[in-house]
């Protein structure tokens, strides 16, 4: 059965003061730093909607955090946008709209998001991004599902332009895996440099035959022992998902 062989598992980690959660949004602040994270968003029979999104740090980041929430929202849930770019597209004409309405015009902290819709009935994911990748592993090799270099929000240079969208055919054993970007980002080690995005890749391509529970486990040690002392510089969120 399709809902035997399109089981999803999935893990979220969440470090330090910034909090995710699932199915609902969570605001939290801290010296002025607002975030918003929150993952499976629309659920019906054949179709789930997951998301992973930062906002950009700054003064503004609730109002964008609040506005941008209701947004996506709004798209999903009562205007039954399904599509990941149409609804990136959606939220990002009525953000303008919003925006625009009352006389901002200097507001220049947006949305980087990665959204996913599993269509199970199709075997299917459609995936769309503002600037966030989507990671897809298939046997013992990591490929990379490219987003568009531009966030959802009030940027002049792309006002006009659409997102894309890419669709990838489901296989047995995938695991799929959206991020932001705190934990390449993260200064420690010896050095005191950067994760980097190479090192991390190689973390997923070494654990990901573990299950979900153990991949979280390896994930938050290996964050925790190469930012030992070190401050956390950002929000870090990792979502895997295994189809089995």
């Amino acid at each position: 059965m399709l809902s035997s062989f399109f089981e999803v598992r999935f893990f979220k980690i969440r470090t330090t003061y910034r909090v995710g959660c699932c199915a609902q949004c969570s605001i939290n602040s801290l010296n002025k730093i607002s975030i918003i994270k929150f993952y499976l968003l629309k659920k019906t029979a054949n179709i789930q909607i997951y998301v992973e999104l930062n906002i950009t740090d700054g003064v503004p980041g609730a109002f964008m955090s609040i506005m941008n929430y209701n947004l996506l929202n709004q798209s999903i849930q009562d205007e039954h946008i399904l599509e990941p770019n149409k609804i990136l597209d959606n939220v990002k004409q009525k953000l303008i709209f919003n925006l625009n309405r009352q006389g901002v015009k200097n507001v220049r902290d947006g949305m980087d998001i990665a959204m996913i819709a599993i269509d199970y009935e199709k075997q299917k994911i459609a995936f769309a991004g503002a600037h966030n990748p989507l990671w897809l592993i298939r046997n013992e090799e990591l490929t990379e599902v490219k987003s568009d270099k531009m966030p959802v929000g009030l940027d002049e240079f792309h006002v006009n332009e659409s997102f894309s969208v890419k669709t990838i055919d489901i296989l047995q054993g995938d695991v799929i895996y959206l991020f932001s970007d705190g934990y390449a980002d993260q200064f420690g080690g010896e050095k005191n440099k950067k994760f980097t995005y190479k090192q991390l890749k190689e973390v997923l391509l070494n654990i990901h035959t573990l299950s979900m529970k153990q991949q979280k486990v390896v994930l938050e040690n290996t964050f925790l022992n190469w930012k030992k002392d070190e401050e956390q510089i950002d929000d870090v969120c990792i979502m895997g998902l295994k189809f089995l």
